[in-house]
């Protein structure tokens, strides 16, 4: 019987012992597993990118709108649109279109703080008021890849530096 004892102990801490040995990781496991998750980062980071164009993009476009809006609402009071003769920018001014702030809006939607300080919106009309552009000006490094494509609102006069609104004359503005 102690026999029989001994050789099952001897067979248990065998066993114990083979589990043990094979607990750990090889670092080949631990590489292969770190490069697969830095492989899903970088996908997740470059999908992330894309997203937070579009949605910078819709932003702008939604903001243009309500723009173009005021613009037309002041139109339809006043027979014109508001008399700029040369390019403002909301940088220049928070009411850079004149007649707008306060009898049509409180405010005028700001071009996005994550935007270089080479973008704008901008406004011009001619001088009697006949005629309005206003656009979203990218100065000096282009349009964003997002806002070039599929974009119908593309300012045929500046390439792939801006996009907007204008009356049927102003679009050689």
């Amino acid at each position: 019987m102690a026999v029989l004892i001994s050789i099952t102990n001897h067979y248990i801490h065998r066993k114990e012992s083979s589990i043990m040995k094979q607990r750990g990781f090889t670092i080949v496991e631990l590489l292969i597993v770190i490069v697969v998750i830095g492989i899903l980062a970088a996908i997740v980071i470059v999908a992330f990118n894309g997203v937070q164009q579009r949605a910078n993009f819709a932003t702008e476009k939604a903001d243009m709108a309500a723009i173009n809006k005021l613009i037309n609402l002041y139109h339809a009071d006043n027979g014109s649109y508001p008399v700029v003769p040369s390019w403002a920018g909301w940088d220049q001014a928070s009411n850079f279109i004149p007649g707008i702030v306060p009898k049509y809006a409180s405010s005028i939607p700001q071009m996005p703080t994550s935007n270089s300080n080479s973008n704008s919106y901008l406004y011009r009309s001619n001088n009697d008021g006949s005629e309005y552009k206003l656009i979203r000006y990218s100065e000096t490094d282009g349009l964003p890849a997002v806002q070039r494509t599929n974009n119908e609102l593309m300012d045929p006069a500046r390439n792939n530096r801006a996009w907007g609104y204008w009356s049927a004359g102003a679009s050689s503005y």
